[in-house]
């Protein structure tokens, strides 16, 4: 496999993991908005530079937007509604954050490959029938992890699950069930952002893609619909910040933690988007699963996790599910990813 893709996959992961631990310590003096809204800042900001470091030229961020102007709105609405989900992704993230185990939150975000899978076929007409029976059983097996970490974070022990699991619907909270279903919402937002991004970059003109984005370099196109994923959430960042949260400020005091959130996923946005377009395999996608184990090793480190046997478990089944679907998987990665 092509050794560019292979450390390209390695850097994103790495930096991806680092960001649940940045997202928990942010939330301790920020409410969820107002970091959602400045993490959205930050990283429209750091994607910009990335694009003029790898163009070397200010009209590679504002010739295409303009020409994008053109463009029908069913075109548009592509990259708004990816935009808008990239942003919620996150915001459900950080509430899930505050209703449940920082590790549970961030092992179920990690189930967004196989929710792509439901999602593709909605977008890319190519594949309307392409959904196996194979993905069904890993869907079940995904909702069998979330139940291990649902039960987890309300207390049972796993013997308690295995004699009855209908049992931790009995014991839980009303807070522990809100943060299963944030955490899943924002698996699906970041399926949605990640699926949507490629397909709009398919709806481009030739045309198009000759006169700005080829030109600029292999990369260049996914960096792009990055930034314009970014820059089209903005408006609804600003106005749910400025409008639900009257201490939109507060977050202000985390600022160089948005900043570093801003490196860490545009880094990874990039990465992982380069790596795709390098690898000769699917399989590739096995080095991201690094992410969510390092991801929970970060937060137990530093105190804002706890590891029980069921968390482990459910943890283990939805990373197993993403495994097994790449393994089998036989679409091309840019499709859903």
């Amino acid at each position: 496999m092509n050794n560019k893709a292979i450390f390209s996959m390695i850097i994103a992961a790495l930096s991806f993991s680092f960001c649940p631990l940045l997202y928990a310590i942010s939330l301790e003096t920020a409410s969820p908005l107002a970091q959602a809204f400045y993490v959205q800042l930050f990283v429209t900001i750091v994607a910009s530079f990335f694009i003029l470091i790898v163009t070397k030229r200010l009209d590679s961020l504002y010739k295409p937007l303009i020409s994008l102007f053109k463009l029908p709105w069913e075109t548009w609405s592509v990259i708004v509604l990816s935009g808008v989900g990239g942003y919620m992704g996150t915001l459900f993230f950080l509430w899930a954050l505050g209703l449940m185990s920082d590790a549970g939150a961030s092992i179920i975000m990690e189930a967004w490959p196989i929710l792509a899978v439901l999602i593709s076929p909605v977008l890319i007409s190519t594949h309307r029938a392409s959904i196996r029976l194979l993905d069904i059983a890993l869907i079940i097996l995904l909702f069998i992890g979330l139940s291990m970490i649902y039960a987890s974070d309300t207390g049972i022990t796993l013997d308690q699950f295995v004699k009855n699991p209908i049992f931790m619907f009995e014991n839980g909270t009303f807070d522990d069930f809100l943060g299963i279903i944030c955490a899943f919402m924002s698996a699906f937002c970041y399926a949605w952002a990640g699926v949507s991004r490629p397909y709009f970059l398919s709806l481009l003109s030739d045309r198009f893609n000759q006169t700005y984005l080829l030109k600029n370099g292999e990369c260049y196109s996914s960096l792009f619909a990055f930034w314009l994923t970014c820059l089209t959430a903005m408006p609804l960042a600003l106005i749910s910040a400025w409008y639900f949260e009257d201490t939109v400020f507060s977050a202000m005091n985390n600022l160089y933690i948005s900043i570093g959130l801003g490196v860490l996923l545009t880094s990874m946005g990039c990465f992982y988007a380069f790596s795709l377009m390098k690898a000769t395999s699917s399989t590739i996608n096995l080095l991201w699963y690094f992410a969510p184990v390092l991801a929970t090793i970060w937060l137990v480190l530093f105190g804002y996790s706890q590891l029980t046997p069921l968390l482990i478990l459910g943890g283990f089944l939805i990373i197993l599910a993403n495994l097994i679907l790449i393994l089998t998987n036989k679409q091309t990665t840019n499709e859903i990813a």
